[in-house]
């Protein structure tokens, strides 16, 4: 690659790195495992840096960023993990990062697709059309995966809020 290339891959890194590193944290609820994939998915685009086939270089490091989530999820899929469906107490949720890990950990209960629909209409606010091509879906899929997503995320909210 030449220079102008590299040069223009180190401004793309320093101006995209933050958000897609809150996308990962998002995807992942985890600070370490959202750098891991934003560093994995970063890896994967340079190589392609001139050839970037998307109307945006930023698309096209959200949609490795979403491939590099999945591989991350089937390969923690082969270990067994229990999960009872509860949200730890963790106090009252008086500060903003303590609601904003809440919202993290209540996405982590959502399956794959509806997570990745929630937060790419919702946190990172792209239209259902571009959602939908970059999963790789059809439109129907993004409103039906959203709006099962919202339901549960509501009712969880519900069961914590009824809590003592």
């Amino acid at each position: 690659m030449s220079q102008a290339s590299d040069d223009e891959f180190i401004a793309f890194v320093s101006a995209s790195s933050p958000g897609l590193l809150r996308l990962a944290w998002m995807l992942s609820g985890s600070e370490s495992a959202a750098e891991e994939m934003v560093q994995d998915a970063l890896s994967r685009v340079y190589p392609r840096w001139g050839s970037v086939s998307l109307p945006s270089p930023l698309a096209y490091a959200r949609r490795v960023l979403f491939n590099v989530n999945v591989d991350r999820v089937r390969a923690r899929s082969r270990e067994e993990v229990t999960l009872d469906g509860e949200i730890p107490e963790r106090g009252h949720a008086s500060s903003i990062v303590e609601d904003r890990d809440h919202v993290v950990r209540m996405m982590q209960l959502l399956p794959t697709r509806e997570r990745q629909v929630v937060i790419l209409r919702y946190y990172v606010g792209m239209p259902e059309r571009e959602v939908a091509e970059l999963l790789g879906v059809s439109l129907g899929n993004v409103k039906a995966a959203g709006s099962r997503g919202l339901t549960k995320l509501r009712g969880h909210l519900k069961e914590v809020e009824a809590r003592p």
